[in-house]
């Protein structure tokens, strides 16, 4: 299991660094810990919710609200949550590697992206950093999520069939909703797969950084 080490990285800090600069490091390092927990608790409570779903569409709910349509919206806020908190924390990547790697002054620039890191990485034979990138970027994952959520972001709600009335019960994304094939539209297999694919890689991208000095 792949785990963040901020031992190293602080070694590898500017000696220069300014206390604000360091307070962001600090805040960055501790919000890849929290936006995977979020990832978590947002997994959890799609499956709890979905079959709470279930459970109330066929009467069998024991709960006090039994209005089927509250846990629908409980399951479908809860993925689209997830995939959002997920793609947040891969894209948050770049912003604390511009901290370890010093590149560009203004932090919070919008210009802080991947296309900057690995530029620098070239520029600078920061090899091992540069190649997990392009590996991670590779991944059928990577660019699933993207579309993804740049579609429930920027466009239209994704529609769900909740699967409730076929042979194997499971909430699926409607395939007609997107430009590109994906491997799977089962929510839940979307979930485990893009968690378990790139959340490594961010963990291991921001290590690498530990071991470039």
């Amino acid at each position: 299991m792949v785990k963040l080490d901020k031992s190293n990285l602080e070694k590898v800090l500017h000696h220069d660094l300014t206390l604000n600069d360091k307070y962001k490091f600090d805040r960055a390092f501790d919000s890849i810990g929290y936006q995977s927990e979020y990832c978590c608790y947002h997994y959890a409570e799609f499956v709890r919710n979905y079959k709470n779903h279930k459970l109330a569409m066929y009467g069998e709910l024991d709960e006090e609200i039994k209005n089927p349509q509250y846990y629908r919206i409980g399951f479908e806020a809860n993925a689209i949550a997830f995939f959002r908190c997920l793609h947040s924390l891969v894209e948050s990547v770049p912003y604390i590697l511009n901290i370890i790697f010093q590149i560009k002054d203004d932090k919070e620039s919008r210009n802080v992206d991947w296309r900057l890191i690995k530029n620098f990485c070239d520029h600078n034979n920061i090899y091992e950093t540069r190649k997990l990138i392009e590996e991670m970027q590779k991944l059928p994952s990577y660019n699933e999520l993207s579309l993804l959520v740049n579609i429930s972001k920027h466009r239209r709600l994704l529609r769900v069939d909740s699967g409730l009335f076929s042979d194997s019960p499971s909430a699926k994304f409607l395939e007609k909703d997107f430009e590109d094939k994906f491997q799977s539209y089962n929510i839940q297999d979307l979930m485990e797969r893009f968690y378990y694919d790139l959340h490594p890689y961010v963990l291991r991208v921001i290590n690498s950084c530990g071991t470039n000095s």
